[in-house]
């Protein structure tokens, strides 16, 4: 996958581990997302990580470019309250632009309850990014984060998928 145009908005993701990755993936490869607008990082390994990850390389990257975001893709192991604390421990300043998402357990669960495969789960998670109809993302494996998607999804379809008309 190509780097980021540093010039653009772009989205840098980092996975927690190799399922997450996979979602990603199959979501990264989905033909409405802007060439340069989105890069997966490496598997940081362990959602702690992907909190470290974040603060130590990609606060001052957010801080150096106005065009930059991240997403961090976390597992929330049954803890409602995970993304929202976490979210919490990054400067005010940049949170706008610092995003967490992840299923209520894990991937694993989350991918036997819908019965696909973790590409295709994120084939299907860009394609309702790119339709505007969600589905997959009122999943009940994903209500916990519901404020989260929103946030994300207002702030980061047009970095991803272009502009309005």
């Amino acid at each position: 996958m190509p780097a980021v145009n540093k010039y653009k908005p772009h989205l840098y993701v980092i996975p927690e581990d190799d399922a997450d990755r996979q979602i990603v993936n199959g979501f990264a490869f989905h033909h409405g997302i802007t060439s340069g607008s989105l890069q997966v990082m490496p598997i940081a390994g362990g959602w702690a990580k992907v909190i470290e990850t974040i603060n130590d390389e990609y606060v001052p990257k957010l801080r150096n470019s106005t065009h930059a975001h991240v997403l961090g893709v976390i597992d929330c192991d049954e803890d409602t309250e995970r993304i929202p604390s976490e979210l919490a421990k990054f400067p005010d300043e940049l949170r706008d632009r610092i995003f967490l998402l992840g299923p209520f357990d894990e991937p694993e669960a989350f991918k036997k309850a819908l019965n696909k495969q973790f590409q295709v789960i994120g084939e299907l998670l860009a394609n309702e990014c790119y339709s505007g109809e969600f589905e997959i993302w009122n999943h009940e494996h994903l209500a916990h984060i519901a404020n989260e998607i929103q946030r994300a999804n207002g702030r980061l379809n047009p970095v991803l998928f272009g502009e309005p008309e």
